[in-house]
């Protein structure tokens, strides 16, 4: 947190790229999907990026020239879920649907107290 204050972007563009890192070098098993132990660790550090990235508008990150977009942080996410969703289903990786449905819900004004 005290690397934070000095460097705004800094820190999510170190989880990011580790993040990156960790969830494509990750050990698999037999039909292509991550192990539980480098999923969980793999969402660890996601969630640690989160914290900071969700802090910011998605204009100030995809502004900030720091090589990564927002678009990039929701993508991330998108294959961590998807790796979960396998996991768990025990489906392998190239049996999945390449966009499975993400949904999400926003509130009318009128529905906001």
């Amino acid at each position: 947190d005290e690397e934070a204050r000095i460097c705004l972007l800094g820190v999510p563009a170190i989880f990011y790229y580790l993040t990156r890192y960790t969830y494509e070098t990750a050990d698999r098993d037999a039909a292509g999907l991550l192990t539980d132990e480098m999923l969980r660790k793999t969402t660890l550090q996601y969630s640690v990026l989160e914290n900071y990235v969700s802090s910011f508008h998605p204009g100030i990150v995809n502004t900030a020239n720091w090589s990564f977009t927002d678009t990039d942080v929701m993508g991330l996410r998108k294959e961590i879920l998807k790796s979960y969703q396998q996991l768990h289903a025990k489906v392998p990786a190239a049996e999945t649907k390449e966009d499975w449905p993400l949904k999400v819900y926003v509130y009318d004004e009128e529905e906001v107290p």
